[in-house]
């Protein structure tokens, strides 16, 4: 983001870094009482070229960094947007629009399942797993078929016992989504915070590096206590302010059952392992917002 040969003060460099994170900060915490879904790692980003422009100057910024940043701002919530009508559409088709439903559910449900079991190891491992772990080739494709199998062979039973005796209609096919989608939340939610750490971390490693050494090449290691420290700021935020914002995405854009809910699990998590794949820097946030725009559009 920053062109660290520009960067030749450590006191400059501290006191930069402690006021992108201020800055990011209010402006999280006042889009948080606004309930205004927004990217965690594009306000850390801003507030880190906002402080670079008026310590150093423009020339600082890598701006074909910001570029491409910018770029995915706008085109990551339209692929997921797109990705998501798709797959809906997919299930208005093959699930909610066939004559006998319990049939199609009890052939398809376990697929569509599969197919998110697969997508979200490699979802978890490309994401969520990038900085600790980058497994070979055939380790990861061995993976993803290895789960796709395994919830197959698990989901075709239990959707066969949860469908016995249930009406032909469009609510027994959204209550045999449900399970799974728990699932999936979790999944999603797993990456999302592996990935949002290093908002927190990477900063606050980086002030007490220079702080202690006055050494500006920033090759460091982070230390446990920061990422514990990130955890329980995450985990305190949900706890406590989530829930409007929670209101917010699931009721306000456009209304969400199990159906819609699995696409757009599944469009952000396509969309995100796609952008992780050529490099191109995304708001998790942000494709999920754009997922349900998405549904929304396509329904109304």
């Amino acid at each position: 983001i920053v062109d660290q040969d520009t960067v030749q003060d450590p006191v400059q460099f501290v006191i930069g870094m402690l006021a992108a994170l201020t800055g990011a900060a209010l402006w999280i915490n006042a889009a948080n009482i606004l309930r205004a879904p927004i990217s965690t790692t594009h306000a850390i980003i801003g507030g880190i070229v906002g402080v670079a422009v008026f310590a150093i100057g423009v020339d600082a910024v890598v701006w074909p960094e910001i570029s491409l940043i910018t770029l995915g701002w706008f085109l990551s919530p339209m692929a997921s947007a797109g990705a998501a009508v798709l797959i809906f559409a997919f299930i208005r088709s093959e699930l909610l629009g066939v004559q006998n439903k319990v049939r199609a559910a009890r052939t398809w449900i376990p697929i569509l399942i599969a197919a998110m079991a697969a997508l979200f190891t490699l979802f978890l491992i490309a994401k969520g797993l990038a900085n600790v772990w980058t497994p070979t080739t055939p380790i990861l494709t061995t993976a993803v078929l290895g789960a796709f199998i395994a919830a197959l062979v698990i989901s075709g039973p239990y959707i066969r016992r949860s469908s016995m005796g249930l009406a032909n209609r469009n609510q027994t096919v959204q209550a045999l989504f449900r399970v799974p989608l728990i699932v999936a939340g979790g999944f999603l939610a797993f990456s999302h915070g592996a990935n949002d750490i290093a908002n927190i971390a990477g900063p606050v490693t980086a002030i007490l590096h220079v702080q202690q050494t006055s050494d500006l090449s920033l090759s460091l290691d982070i230390p446990i206590w920061v990422f514990v420290l990130g955890a329980l700021g995450l985990s305190c935020g949900l706890l406590f302010f989530s829930s409007g914002m929670v209101k917010v995405v699931a009721t306000r854009i456009t209304k969400i059952n199990p159906v819609r809910a699995y696409a757009i699990a599944m469009a952000t998590a396509s969309t995100v392992t796609a952008a992780s794949w050529i490099g191109l820097p995304v708001s998790t946030t942000q494709i999920a917002v754009g997922a349900i725009f998405g549904i929304g559009i396509y329904r109304e």
